[in-house]
């Protein structure tokens, strides 16, 4: 009976002076709200979801026609490609494959109702089609009032250009190219084009870099604008006779105000 007494007696009213040890400050308040937050974004695999982007986002080729990623190899001091013919690998695609795979899958075993898997298709497919034109889109907002030779882009994938050297032109081969660039810029620019096309006429039939030496020749670009040029390059020494050999992601050396900028063979 004693025991049932004292279990109900009421409880001594508090003080100021004593603080209720057990109330919860806001900040605590505020601190459990947040890892409730973060997980249940946790279990519907939130994390997983923004990997499978990243990695479409580190592989997929932007407007420039490379991606992300070889970007960032290369700024490392590592290529992306094991070999620049046919039967190299690429590296980039296999770093990128460790990344989505793991966060496609995961994302998929958090979220099993069809209509999360329908709109997670939808959105990675939206996002490879839509990437490309978003970056391009960026970039010139990026360098809207900007100047100077790095507001030069090239796109390297959509250029190429034709070399001959025939008996009757003693040396005197062309290369005619259609090259695409274009200028982020808030300056009209004038820039100087030299075609890097030494590497990809070695083999047929062989011919040495320093055979290949091609005048230079200027065009001029627009601010804020893509342009389609035309130029043709004459070769100023001697080489072997070649007959027309179609180049495609010719590199391309510019220079614009005595600022220089390469883009290699590809």
């Amino acid at each position: 009976m004693n025991y049932v007494q004292l279990a109900e007696r009421p409880k001594p009213r508090q003080t100021d002076d004593h603080p209720d040890t057990n109330q919860e400050t806001p900040a605590i308040h505020q601190m459990s709200g947040w890892k409730r937050h973060l997980r249940r974004l946790n279990q519907h695999g939130a994390f997983y979801i923004l990997l499978t982007f990243l990695a479409l986002g580190f592989g997929q080729n932007h407007f420039m026609g490379y991606s992300l990623g070889d970007s960032l190899l290369e700024g490392l001091g590592l290529s992306a490609w094991t070999k620049r013919d046919p039967i190299g690998l690429h590296i980039t695609f296999f770093v990128t494959l460790a990344l989505f795979v793991p966060g496609y899958v995961l994302s998929l075993r958090r979220n099993r109702s069809r209509s999360f898997r329908t709109w997670f298709h939808i959105a990675i497919i939206s996002f490879l089609i839509v990437y490309p034109w978003l970056s391009e889109k960026a970039v010139f907002r990026v360098n809207y009032f900007s100047a100077g030779g790095k507001t030069v882009l090239y796109y390297q994938d959509e250029s190429s250009c034709s070399f001959r050297h025939t008996a009757d032109e003693q040396g005197q081969g062309t290369a005619s190219c259609k090259l695409k660039l274009a200028n982020t810029g808030r300056e009209k620019l004038e820039v100087t084009l030299i075609p890097v096309i030494s590497q990809a006429l070695k083999d047929s039939p062989p011919l040495s870099p320093n055979q290949i030496q091609l005048e230079p020749q200027t065009v001029v670009l627009e601010p804020h604008s893509i342009t389609n040029v035309n130029p043709s390059f004459h070769n100023r020494r001697p080489a072997p006779v070649l007959n027309l050999q179609m180049i495609h992601n010719v590199g391309l050396k510019i220079e614009v105000n005595g600022e220089q900028r390469i883009w290699e063979e590809h």
